[in-house]
């Protein structure tokens, strides 16, 4: 699912126009990434949370010369999954799931 499918999908599951999705969406892409950039994280509970990761200065070895090089501290961003996110990574996601009535299995024959 690219960015285009995911607005059209939260306009279709919130009741939303697609304008409306489309901002929320950037809205909240726009947020983690400010929330980010000062090094804090963002926990959306049951979900997951963005973080950050510090990595030290080190030293790094060029393959084709063998030589020494010095690789610069670094922050990067991470993301780890909530219990609700890997609950539905093992079962069959279902969108609109409001609108889809359960079905009664009939067990008499």
């Amino acid at each position: 699912m690219n960015k285009k499918e995911f607005v059209k999908a939260v306009s279709s599951e919130g009741g939303l126009p697609l304008s409306d999705a489309a901002r929320a969406v950037e809205a909240m892409i726009q947020v983690i990434c400010y929330v980010i950039s000062k090094g804090q994280k963002v926990v959306l509970s049951g979900f997951g949370t963005f973080l950050t990761r510090e990595y030290p200065a080190r030293k790094g070895y060029n393959p084709r010369t063998g030589g020494v090089l010095g690789v610069e501290p670094r922050r990067v961003a991470k993301f780890r999954s909530g219990t609700r996110l890997k609950a539905a990574a093992d079962k069959k996601p279902m969108i609109n799931r409001n609108s889809v009535p359960d079905k009664k299995i009939n067990t008499n024959p």
